[in-house]
């Protein structure tokens, strides 16, 4: 598996907490360092906000990925070549599961410090990242 963003980057979903009803979908893969390119899906939630329970899902197939929020598909991919290079993967290797609780940057602008909470908002009320349960299948 390569170093990011090499290996490539699948992401179920990401939002940003200013933004209750927005909701991010993408890959970001590249042949050069940090410099990524990314095929995305910036939407809203058709029904609550990100804090309601919501079920999401990505169907990744030969033909390409797709990407669902309670049954509905929002986006989909099947073209994954960096712009530097040829590069037709990385989407054709095992991934890794990650569940990620991150804090700051904005991933509606892309920009690291864009959204820098500081201890009082971040602190303050209820945060809380619930997770329900996890599936993970394989197509025979």
């Amino acid at each position: 598996h390569s170093e990011w963003p090499k290996g490539g980057e699948l992401d179920i979903w990401e939002s940003n907490g200013s933004l209750s009803k927005a909701i991010l979908q993408q890959i970001q893969f590249s042949n050069l360092g940090w410099d990524t390119v990314s095929n995305n899906f910036k939407g809203e939630y058709l029904e609550g906000t990100m804090a309601d329970w919501h079920t999401y899902a990505v169907e990744w197939t030969m033909g390409g990925i797709s990407w669902y929020v309670d049954g509905m598909l929002t986006f989909g991919a099947n073209h994954w070549v960096a712009d530097e290079g040829s590069n037709p993967a990385p989407f054709d290797q095992p991934f890794y599961l990650i569940m990620n609780f991150a804090v700051g940057g904005d991933p509606f602008t892309m920009q690291d410090d864009a959204y820098l909470p500081d201890d009082s908002v971040f602190y303050s009320g209820d945060k809380n990242f619930q997770v329900d349960y996890v599936r993970v299948y394989q197509m025979k």
